[in-house]
């Protein structure tokens, strides 16, 4: 098929084996745990890798279409290659029993071994309460003997506190590698490789509400270019997404194998890009005009762009399907030279889109169109028909569900809503920190679709009474969409409501220079975060941007000659170079906890993400005090008020001075769209802009407008306003004295600070936000 990886070579020996093991780990004794980091970005390429390549007027730019979601492959012949056997049996077959599934998972444990140079990879299908496993299908590595058939369908005792339990119950692909041999694994693993194991790649998946299964790599050579590395864990995640398809199919679940799903798979398997349903996609009118409807509604092919005489390139559903294609082909008269993978229902509805409304751009709407059926149900069907349609786990209502999350991600949305109100259901989407409603359900729609979000972030769909935290990982509904959601169900007058915070740890972060400092305060917070040891505080409330500043200045400091580590509560960023934890207070891991074997860990930037206790507090003024660079954040207005805060928190004012560097207070104002329109301000405006542009006459000031680039509300995007607090010996005196925080503020503002109102003031003179906007997110400084 097109796109098919040429045959893997041997795996070499282990003598002769390379890899960037030895310089990841360095010379440490132990080696720490480790993800895979994120993928890159798309990169524009054409559509078929072994067609002429157009050129880039006429080319099918992937350059002017928007992130799909989907994760790139890191080595996708590779991968291809691996899953290949796999991919046919969940494309082509509908059925597949017990028996059916070992040679597929076997052939493809085989094929994944090959590749990542493993000594033996291995299926567990593990029990409710994860105390035994299953070996559905080994492979060992090595000249002779049966290849590991004599361990599947052995049963693995999986001790409460073993390793392998605990990958399991928390979900998380796992790489680690431990040159004294990794213990705590089950004894028959170890017996049959006849060696402890010393570099270890786990990804568990979840079959079921009571069933997980686990697919692990072992390694026995302790030779550190033979250690596992992400891209190995990469490659396992993928044979475990489709793993997980073919044990839930050989189980008899009736788990919904979605068209977008079975159309990513064909993708995969192909090497075609996959078009996604969302994402614009041109269409050439003259192949309408050239070639009848009813050849392309036949064979499922939407045409793109002519690219010869007698070639093309079009969406098709499944690239492998050689006689389908052969045979439009042979009907059109046109090669299909480049192509990709769509749905048959998109495809189906641009083609009716396309001849229905030939002057109308192409785009379709999932949400809404599942909000008109599921209105359609509740206004026309009777009691019978709704129950049997609407539930949580029926068709609509799961792909609600998830087109939500997939179009929230889509739109860069931080939040998603789910209320309740008298008569409806209310969604909307927190866009540029302002919640923006974006469809309306029926009433009676809210209750199964509450119940599918909480099935989805593992929490008591019998409980209505009670709030409840969760979260989950979207990644197992959708391997396209890699995003986790941060989810808080809260009961209220006319029914439970949900909010879900997106939480997308690939999202690249923006340099100090770009996120909207004045001059003044970037030089002057560079100069804060620069120094050798001390405490730079953020502070402002949720949503205001702190997390994003951290990170900009973490990249900033962060050098080969420098340890940095981070305490986070969740980690919103994945930082390259930088040692990230999780906070997990349920057990004990709490921001002071963390701190207190940061200090065991030699470190030189310590960031935690939030000081909010005072244990919390002493630990950081005591890493400060000991030669390190400490950088958090504190819920305060403003930076001023930050001080008496870490008194109240237990911190002597003298520590308070000695410790802090700098406070940073901020916020986000959202930034005008290019449709802006200039007008004169009038005369309040005007008093207000000249005094915090200090008796300088401002010029015009710009007014949201309105356009479809910024969905009419006359804003695109969001940037901060700063207020940067610098030390000085005035200010420590003052603090050890006690001085009040008007005081300091002014004594601050005299030595060249400005306030975040008058930061503001200047964005709105620049043109950048409007006054209005200033004024909803900036109070005026009462001293004005």
């Amino acid at each position: 098929p097109p796109g098919a990886a040429p045959p893997a070579a041997a795996a070499p020996a282990p003598e002769q084996a390379t890899g960037p093991q030895a310089s990841h780990w360095g010379e440490h004794a132990q080696a720490p745990p480790a993800t895979a980091p994120a993928a890159p970005p798309p990169s524009p390429a054409p559509l078929d890798e072994h067609a002429e390549t157009p050129s880039p007027d006429e080319a099918w730019s992937l350059e002017k279409t928007p992130s799909t979601g989907f994760r790139t492959l890191r080595r996708p012949n590779e991968t291809r290659r691996v899953l290949a056997g796999m991919l046919r049996t969940l494309l082509h077959r509908k059925e597949l029993s017990r028996e059916d599934l070992k040679p597929v998972l076997a052939g493809t444990l085989q094929k994944a071994d090959e590749e990542v140079h493993a000594s033996a990879v291995l299926a567990v299908l593990c029990s409710p309460r994860h105390q035994e496993g299953e070996v559905l299908s080994v492979h060992l590595a090595g000249p002779g003997g049966d290849g590991g058939a004599h361990l599947a369908g052995h049963k693995l005792f999986l001790y409460p506190d073993g390793l392998l339990a605990q990958i399991v119950r928390r979900r998380k692909p796992f790489l680690h590698s431990d040159p004294r041999g990794i213990r705590a694994l089950p004894p028959e693993l170890t017996r049959a490789l006849g060696s402890p194991v010393f570099s270890l790649l786990a990804v568990p998946v979840r079959i079921n509400r009571n069933k997980s299964a686990v697919l692990l790599a072992l390694n026995k050579y302790p030779d550190p270019r033979e250690l596992f590395d992400p891209d190995d864990l990469d490659l396992l995640k993928h044979v475990a997404d489709s793993s997980k398809r073919a044990i839930q199919r050989a189980l008899g679940l009736q788990v919904p194998f979605n068209e977008s799903e079975r159309a990513w798979y064909a993708s995969l398997l192909s090497g075609c890009p996959f078009q996604h349903p969302e994402e614009p996609c041109p269409v050439d009118r003259e192949l309408l005009q050239t070639i009848p409807r009813a050849v392309f509604e036949q064979f499922s092919v939407l045409p793109v762009r002519r690219l010869a005489p007698t070639e093309m390139a079009g969406v098709v559903v499944d690239p492998s399907d050689f006689k389908a294609l052969s045979d439009f082909e042979s009907v059109s008269g046109f090669r299909l030279t480049q192509k990709r993978v769509g749905t048959p229902t998109w495809i189906a509805a641009q083609l009716e889109q396309a001849y229905e409304h030939p002057d109308k751009p192409l785009f379709l709407d999932p949400i809404q169109d599942l909000a008109a059926d599921l209105r359609r149900i509740y206004e026309l069907g009777s009691d019978v028909e709704r129950r049997r349609e609407v539930y949580e786990s029926s068709p609509p209502i799961v792909r609600l569900a998830n087109h939500l999350i997939e179009d929230a991600h889509k739109e860069g949305a931080s939040d998603i809503h789910v209320e309740a109100r008298d008569a409806r259901c209310l969604i909307r989407y927190r866009i540029d920190g302002v919640c923006r409603e974006r469809i309306e359900l029926p009433s009676a729609a809210l209750r199964p679709l509450v119940a599918r979000l909480k099935i989805m972030s593992d929490l008591d769909i019998a409980e209505h009474r009670l709030p409840q935290d969760g979260r989950l990982s979207f990644r197992e509904f959708n391997p396209a969409v890699d995003v986790d959601l941060r989810v808080s169900v809260m009961p209220m007058q006319h029914g439970e409501c949900v909010v879900m915070r997106l939480l997308d740890k690939h999202r690249s972060t923006l340099p100090l220079d770009q996120l909207g400092y004045s001059p003044h305060a970037l030089e002057t917070y560079r100069g804060l975060i620069t120094s050798p040891y001390g405490m730079v505080l953020h502070c402002g409330p949720t949503g205001s941007g702190k997390s994003m500043s951290l990170y900009a200045a973490l990249n900033e400091v962060k050098s080969p000659e420098w340890k940095v580590v981070t305490a986070e509560d969740p980690i919103e960023y994945t930082l390259e170079g930088v040692n990230q934890l999780q906070v997990h207070s349920e057990i004990g891991l709490t921001f002071a906890a963390a701190l207190r074997c940061f200090l065991r860990h030699d470190p030189d930037v310590i960031l935690v993400g939030e000081i909010r206790d005072p244990e919390t507090a002493r630990m950081a003024v005591e890493a400060s005090l000991t030669g390190h660079l400490l950088l958090s954040t504190l819920h305060t207005n403003d930076a001023a008020s930050s001080l008496p805060r870490l008194e109240r928190l237990g911190i002597e004012p003298f520590l308070v001075a000695t410790t802090v560097l700098g406070l940073c207070a901020q916020r986000l104002v959202r930034r005008l769209c290019g449709c802006k329109v200039l007008r004169e301000p009038d005369p309040a405006e005007l008093d207000y802009l000249r005094r915090a542009k200090g008796g300088v006459a401002p010029g015009q000031i710009g007014v949201p407008s309105g356009c479809e680039r910024c969905s009419e509300s006359g804003y695109k995007g969001r940037v901060g306003i700063y207020e940067v607090m610098s030390m000085s010996g005035e200010l420590r005196q003052r603090i050890s004295t006690g001085c009040s925080t008007v005081e300091l503020k002014s004594v601050a503002r005299r030595q060249g600070m400005r306030t975040l109102f008058e930061d503001a003031m200047e964005k709105v003179n620049a043109g950048v936000t409007s006054l209005h906007e200033a004024f909803r997110v900036a109070c005026p400084d009462e001293e004005l």
